[in-house]
């Protein structure tokens, strides 16, 4: 069965929004690849008929201008956007031999695995997950161009909200094309001048930009360890130093950066991943909107955590606020042609919020080992942090295979429990007693 669906508008077409246009330089020439494409399990609350299901995917449609969108990707480089009235709904029914988390996620893998053809089809499909006949489940993938992890989460909630309410009346949200056109004209004018003050004294003094050469795709070794510390530890002891837990756990990563691979702590630097939904209209856009910035801070000696989290907040802040540039200036400025060139050290923080409570033994005794996992083929900096700040917090490190040892990256991972331990026993603890937390001469016991 194939649905399909009709708005009252017209076909349009826009330029791309600057998070797409970072998108698609990300990729270079490959924009099909299926590496580009992500998969989500939207586990439904009880098993329900398959036509309210499918009554959601179609609102969504109509909904989100983003979901009914395809891409004009010339040799030349004058991408556009094309807004499509009308739109089938990439949709399949599947039935589960077996209704297991494990064959529920093999469904999405399957559909992230084949590759999209976004200038001619949506850049999403979904399948209906059926088990004895009625939905028990959806299956997403989704291209990056169209979807980041913001809008992944926002269409699963959506998605929930529709079913259990078929009813329920949701408001056409901003479209991506509507976006581009606003990031064109005057309205963004004062992201331009917040963009100008975050980045003009990097381009002047380009060994500001947290970078150690090219990013060359290859092996990366991943290791990941799950903290002591929680989510429920985190955030008070955050609120103690007057700040955001995603602002602490960055900058025990920044303190962290001279322990692996011997790199350089002359500045306090790191590459954020930003969200780019600092307007409420954003919040609820279907887009990608992720875009890399740079933080740097000179280091002051004998300084304490407390004052450099208050650095780091403030210039985070500003690196949030010029977000959402435009990728192809900035390369050109910065003299290279990928901004990976540019910023080689990456921290993505991951502020979560769990679906159920989980129950985390705290204590001495408790020291789960360090996992380890090589891609053989990775285009991520050669430097990179992913932190989940949930309950548990989870730490993952990703390096080049040469830049440092196991044994390297075991100690550096453990010696986030040590830092949290020494924050907890004196918040005005010095930065030079927490960079010695990673250090080999440390006991991280």
């Amino acid at each position: 069965m194939t649905l399909s669906v009709s708005t009252s508008g017209t076909s349009h077409e826009a330029p791309l929004t600057f998070g797409q246009l970072s998108v698609l330089r990300s990729l270079r020439d490959d924009v099909n690849t299926i590496s580009a494409n992500k998969r989500r399990v939207v586990d439904l609350p009880g098993p329900v008929p398959v036509e309210r299901v499918r009554s959601a995917l179609k609102a969504m449609v109509r909904r989100h201008e983003g979901l009914r969108t395809v891409f004009h990707l010339p040799a030349d480089g004058t991408a556009k956007q094309m807004v499509l009235a009308a739109f089938p709904v990439p949709e399949r029914l599947v039935e589960l031999p077996e209704d297991t988390p494990a064959v529920r996620a093999a469904v999405a893998a399957t559909l992230e695995a084949e590759p999209f053809d976004i200038e001619h089809e949506p850049g999403w499909r979904a399948a209906v997950l059926t088990s004895g006949g009625v939905a028990v489940g959806v299956a997403l993938a989704m291209h990056h161009m169209l979807a980041d992890g913001w809008a992944s989460r926002l269409l699963e909630r959506e998605l929930l909200r529709l079913v259990e309410d078929p009813a329920v009346d949701l408001a056409p949200a901003l479209g991506p094309a509507h976006l581009a056109l606003r990031q064109q004209g005057p309205d963004w004018d004062m992201y331009r001048t917040l963009f100008e003050e975050h980045w003009e004294p990097m381009f002047r003094q380009p060994e500001r930009f947290p970078s150690d050469g090219v990013t060359a795709a290859g092996p990366r070794i991943i290791a990941t360890a799950v903290l002591k510390s929680s989510r429920t530890d985190l955030d008070p002891l955050a609120r103690r130093l007057g700040v955001f837990s995603s602002t602490l756990v960055t900058a025990l990563a920044m303190l962290s950066w001279p322990a692996v691979g011997g790199l350089d702590d002359a500045t306090h630097s790191a590459t954020l991943m930003n969200g780019g939904r600092l307007d409420a209209d954003l919040e609820t856009l279907v887009s990608s909107q992720n875009q890399i910035v740079p933080v740097g801070l000179p280091r002051c000696q004998n300084e304490t955590l407390r004052n450099l989290l208050g650095r780091l907040q403030n210039a985070t802040t500003d690196a949030a606020m010029a977000g959402m540039y435009d990728v192809d200036e900035v390369c050109a400025r910065g003299g290279v042609s990928n901004i990976n060139d540019l910023m080689d050290f990456w921290v993505n923080v991951m502020v979560e919020t769990p679906r159920a409570p989980l129950t985390v033994e705290t204590g001495p005794a408790v020291r789960p080992a360090v996992q380890f996992q090589t891609l053989p083929y990775c285009a991520w900096p050669h430097f990179y942090y992913r932190i989940s700040v949930d309950d548990p917090v989870t730490v993952a490190l990703s390096v080049k295979p040469e830049a440092a040892s196991p044994a390297d990256l075991e100690r550096v991972l453990r010696g986030w429990d040590t830092a949290l331990a020494r924050v907890h026993e004196d918040p005005d603890v010095t930065v030079a007693e927490i960079a010695n937390c990673f250090l080999p001469n440390e006991r991280n016991a």
